[in-house]
């Protein structure tokens, strides 16, 4: 069986990650696509210089 994966947010990953012991198997050819540079779609972590040294602040989940 073929499957595509479109997009490595929460739902995805966690599809590759379930799908994953039937690929690891041979019963399954998977493939996993993804647009942006990174995995984890809204879910985000950035560095930001404060007086303080860095701060790593999460943006992610906007859509809730």
């Amino acid at each position: 069986m073929k499957v595509a994966i479109v997009g490595t947010g929460i739902a995805g990953l966690s599809a590759a990650h379930r799908l994953g012991p039937l690929y690891r198997a041979g019963r399954l050819d998977l493939k996993v696509f993804e647009a942006q540079g990174r995995t984890g779609g809204h879910a985000n972590t950035v560095e930001v210089e404060s007086e303080q040294g860095a701060e790593r602040i999460d943006t992610g989940f906007i859509v809730f």
